[in-house]
């Protein structure tokens, strides 16, 4: 418990608790989600704001004034009391701006990337204070990661927001690299989404950057490949022999193909998205659909070559499992197949231990009735979007499932597992169940929209 917290949140409550515009929070000296929405709607009933609410809003924003040295009253309760809850020290809460009060703005502020700026209070770090996001490296955040969160902070905030200076490569760090994008495409504020848009897209086609060009987008690939995990030095804009190669590798660990000598659309869009260049080639594809001759020759045209296909209907659902005639035609054809396993996989009740098991038993069943060689990958679905936590609590045990079940000495043939789920599952898959050899992996990165694809490194052994 902290006693500056407790502090504030008792000063909330007295102070707002019999205005039907404030929700009474606990008290219990821990800064969280209830604490902050606390200070929000103090700072809504200070603005005049009828309708309050937990986020901060454009009104909100729109309505905040800057909050200057030598000031006193509520507004500066709030300052103070968002800083104690940040971790930062204003030397009392007594609701007067003075030195103390300067000092830890200044520096929040430098920690956010603006080690020049003043110590007063306005409106975009207002905003920036009363979140839950870090301005100090966190345990499993990296100090490149973050030394870049401050230059994008620093450079594009006008853009969209001061974002999280934490170390962390995640969904708010993406967003913020696509905004700075937008900006340097020269799309206006007014229509930057910090999403891949049609018009993004076509922008970023026409640009390309060959050995000794220099441009704020060549830094910006520099940003996205270490938070891709690629070390390069981010304090260049040049295009240079040395990024070129880094870039080759960082292509050919997706097996996309980058022109010799070059960076274009495929390879940025690859950097800062997870699904990359839709547009682009391919030799797989995976199909609910029973294939019969008509589609496999279309897939062959098209040249495909690996189709992945489920081993069971849904219960009392799609009718979507390979039959043995059409294992036979698409054998036949020169294809080759690997299978999924996905009855129901659309939120948590339908992941545990014994579930686990109970699925393993029903893909061994049905791999074997269709004749599928022992050795081969299964891949076992995860087609949601579960956080961190989910994934630990339930797909996590659902995974050490399947694993006993199809590494039990009853079973003849031994089949391997494999996870097709969004790049953080795969990877806290692959830490959390080393032991039991899942290593091969189908990363779902169509899914752009999860937030578990977004803001993630593409894990090693995915495909």
């Amino acid at each position: 418990m902290d006693v500056m917290v407790l502090k504030v949140q008792k000063w909330l409550n007295d102070t707002y608790g019999q205005d039907s515009r404030f929700n009474r929070i606990t008290e219990d000296g821990k800064t969280g989600w209830g604490t902050i929405y606390g200070l929000r709607r103090a700072l809504q009933i200070e603005l005049g704001i009828q309708e309050t609410s937990n986020s901060f809003g454009p009104t909100t924003y729109s309505l905040c004034p800057t909050i200057a040295q030598g000031s006193e009253g509520n507004l500066v309760y709030i300052v103070q009391g968002g800083l104690w809850c940040k971790g930062y020290s204003p030397g009392g809460f007594n609701g007067y701006y003075g030195n103390g009060t300067y000092a830890a703005v200044k520096a929040l502020k430098t920690d956010a990337g603006f080690p020049t700026a003043s110590g007063n209070m306005q409106r975009d770090f207002m905003r920036a204070l009363l979140d839950m996001s870090a301005f100090t490296c966190l345990r499993q955040g990296s100090e490149a990661v973050r030394t870049i969160q401050q230059q994008l902070n620093y450079n594009y905030y006008d853009y969209y927001q001061i974002c999280p200076c934490d170390g962390l490569y995640n969904r708010d760090m993406n967003k913020m690299l696509i905004y700075a994008l937008q900006k340097e495409l020269g799309i206006p504020k007014s229509s930057a989404t910090g999403t891949w848009g049609p018009t993004t897209i076509s922008k970023c086609k026409e640009k390309s950057f060959s050995i000794g060009n220099s441009s704020p987008i060549v830094k910006l690939i520099r940003y996205a490949l270490v938070c891709n995990g690629f070390s390069v030095s981010t304090s260049s804009s040049t295009y240079d022999s040395t990024l070129d190669t880094i870039l080759k590798n960082f292509s050919n660990s997706l097996m996309i193909n980058k022109p010799t000598n070059q960076c274009n659309y495929t390879v940025i869009k690859s950097l800062l998205s997870s699904n990359g260049d839709t547009s682009r080639s391919a030799k797989g594809c995976d199909t609910s659909t029973r294939l019969d001759q008509a589609k496999i020759t279309t897939l062959k045209n098209n040249g495909y070559e690996v189709v992945g296909r489920y081993l069971t209907k849904v219960p009392n659902g799609l009718d979507k499992n390979m039959t043995p005639e059409e294992v036979e035609l698409i054998l036949s054809n020169g294809l080759s197949i690997f299978p999924i396993f996905q009855e129901y996989g659309g939120g948590n009740s339908a992941f545990s231990k014994t579930k686990g098991v109970n699925n393993g038993n029903s893909a061994y069943n049905a791999a074997v009735s269709l004749g599928i060689p022992s050795g081969t990958i299964i891949y076992f679905a995860v087609d949601y979007d579960p956080q961190t936590a989910e994934i630990q609590n339930y797909v996590v045990p659902y995974f050490e499932g399947f694993c006993e079940s199809l590494s039990n000495s009853n079973k003849t043939n031994k089949y391997l597992v494999g996870v097709y789920g969004t790049r953080n599952v795969c990877k806290i898959l692959t830490e959390n169940t080393s032991s039991l050899g899942i290593d091969n992996l189908f990363v779902s990165d169509a899914s752009y929209g999860f937030s578990g694809n977004l803001g993630f490194q593409m894990p090693k052994n995915g495909i």
